[in-house]
């Protein structure tokens, strides 16, 4: 066994049981069909783009060009999920906390 395959295996069955049921249901059906390496890139990105937003933010400009690099690749993954977490919760980390105040 490769360790790809060990670690897909082992994140199923780790998301399984510790997931709420109402959220296993959810995904299950992406996990059966081998998607979660999807959903890791995907996260990774996220994570990887709110870094530089927060950077931006903050005024170090280095980042401007990062940012819209992996906003792209982002949108590149035409996953419903993504277009929704950009839209609904990336813009609040643009914001400054005594904003969101």
């Amino acid at each position: 066994m490769n360790w790809k395959g060990w670690l897909l295996r082992s994140s199923r069955q780790r998301y399984r049981t510790n997931s709420p049921p109402e959220y296993a249901d959810l995904m299950t059906p992406h996990l059966a069909a081998g998607q979660l390496g999807e959903y890791f890139k995907a996260a990774d990105r996220l994570a990887a783009y709110l870094k530089c937003v927060s950077e931006v933010a903050a005024g170090n400009r280095e980042f401007v060009k990062a940012k819209a690099a992996i906003h792209n690749s982002l949108t590149e993954l035409d996953m419903p999920a993504v277009k929704y977490f950009l839209e609904v919760f990336a813009p609040d980390h643009e914001r400054l906390l005594v904003e969101l105040a």
